[in-house]
């Protein structure tokens, strides 16, 4: 059936729904996601995905592409005025800088950003080579193993097999370097971030990717993974 938020929609045009009987307002009722698809197309077949970048004033899907949904609040992050954006001390120390320096000077070539100029390529390179792959393969072992019944088709097999191809080689490029695109924090390192996270809490069971051959465990609990287990860290 879908993504269901339990403690309902916090936007419009769902936020302040009533229930048809009562007229109680439905403030902690689950909410199904495919309403909001469905608000736009009643007739809508589509994979219902998250994240979902919802247009709460004309009341339409903006994006449901976690990638594209990232450049765009981190271009909205950057051209945003002097001080309407709080960034952590953390983050501030890491995160990359438009033109690539190290300090925000107030310069608008040096405000913080997830894209900064100096290493897009390598960002973009990094996504389509290794993490945009990891994620896809990751859906494709899970969904198609519960599509068919949970048999192990060709097609499962090889998306399990690429999952565990493409952890090796971002382990070994992250015992190199501090993020996956060099020394600063990108957009890259936020989608990759949030898939390991997932991939230990949720995916190497739910999937039943623990007991497949080339499985090595959990990243952040056991010393399989070395290089990825200090990035998440």
């Amino acid at each position: 059936a879908g993504w269901v938020i339990l403690k309902g929609a916090g936007c419009s045009p769902w936020k302040e729904e009533r229930d048809r009987q009562t007229d109680d307002v439905q403030d902690d009722e689950p909410f199904w996601l495919h309403r909001v698809y469905q608000l736009g197309d009643p007739l809508c077949t589509a994979e219902i995905e998250v994240p979902l970048l919802w247009d709460a004033v004309e009341e339409r899907i903006v994006s449901n592409d976690s990638w594209e949904i990232i450049r765009w609040l981190s271009e909205l992050a950057a051209t945003a005025a002097p001080g309407s954006v709080r960034i952590s001390n953390t983050v501030e120390d890491v995160i990359g800088r438009k033109g690539g320096g190290d300090d925000d000077d107030g310069d608008d070539d040096n405000k913080p950003t997830l894209f900064p100029e100096n290493v897009e390529n390598e960002i973009h390179r990094r996504h389509t080579e290794l993490v945009r792959p990891l994620i896809d393969a990751i859906d494709t072992a899970g969904i198609e193993y519960f599509k068919n019944e949970r048999r192990v088709t060709a097609e499962v097999s090889e998306a399990r097999t690429a999952i565990f191809a493409k952890l090796a080689k971002l382990n070994e490029l992250l015992e190199e370097r501090r993020f996956v695109a060099g020394d600063k924090l990108t957009a890259v390192d936020i989608l990759l971030a949030s898939c390991l996270f997932q991939f230990d809490a949720a995916y190497l069971d739910a999937y039943f990717l623990r007991e497949c051959e080339g499985c090595q465990g959990s990243i952040l609990l056991s010393d399989s993974h070395p290089g990825l287990k200090a990035y998440l860290r």
